[in-house]
């Protein structure tokens, strides 16, 4: 019977996050200023802290807009640690729905993956800006010609590309 504890406590932190998130998205929609940004990236140390420090810098942008930064491992800490019934897939979803923009930085295997998936899905097609090295510009790579050239060419979202650091 303790597995059904560790079950329960799991259930009741996914229950928490999708309320505590649609009552964000219900504040957002009561203040049209408010951006919800989902911002995602490598997880190196060196990927984590340039986008902390990005996630900073959006955040203290100053204009009429409130920026509001949201990364997924601080959404999902205990969640990724074992929840049963879901998937980080699933999960992210959610919160990408919750948000005005989803940033994905270019960096790593699992930001490739979250690319294909994010630019698959009917919804969030359209929120993503996509951050690429230029360095990769004219590759003609998977990433390049599928999930980059579908948002470019049928979606609302942005590609952009930066220098290398």
């Amino acid at each position: 019977m303790k597995n059904k504890g560790i079950v329960n406590t799991y259930e009741n932190k996914t229950v928490d996050l999708v309320q505590r998130l649609k009552q964000h998205h219900l504040e957002e929609l009561q203040n049209p200023n408010a951006i919800s940004i989902f911002l995602c990236g490598g997880n190196t140390h060196d990927q984590n802290i340039l986008r902390k420090e990005l996630g900073n810098r959006i955040s203290h942008i100053a204009s009429k807009y409130l920026y509001t930064v949201h990364y997924p491992e601080d959404m999902f800490t205990e969640l990724i640690a074992g929840h049963h019934g879901k998937d980080l897939l699933t999960l992210e979803t959610i919160l990408a729905n919750s948000v005005k923009c989803v940033v994905i930085l270019l960096q790593s295997p699992g930001t490739f993956t979250e690319l294909g998936a994010f630019a698959n899905h009917p919804i969030l097609c359209n929120k993503l800006v996509v951050v690429i090295d230029e360095k990769h510009k004219g590759n003609r790579s998977f990433i390049s010609l599928g999930p980059v050239r579908h948002l470019k060419n049928s979606t609302t979202s942005k590609v952009i590309l930066t220098p290398p650091p």
